[in-house]
């Protein structure tokens, strides 16, 4: 084989492992914006309820509301 080969081969290689680093960090990315979307659903959803329980909380009790609940 001559040098040119050579050459070639250890540069194909190197392009190959960049394109796995290149591809695994972009789908690391794309799987942790999925997790903090699922995150923030599931988070929206608990603060959901919890506000519909404190509006029923104050809608049946004689204590004045704080300022900010309506």
């Amino acid at each position: 084989m001559n040098v040119t080969k050579i050459v070639s081969i250890i540069l194909f290689m190197g392009s190959l492992g960049l394109a796995y680093v290149l591809f695994n960090n972009i789908h690391s990315t794309i799987r942790e914006q999925e997790r903090l979307l699922a995150l923030e659903t599931e988070t929206k959803t608990k603060l959901e309820i919890i506000r519909e329980a404190e509006k029923v909380f104050w809608n049946n009790t004689a204590i004045t509301r704080p300022i900010g609940i309506h």
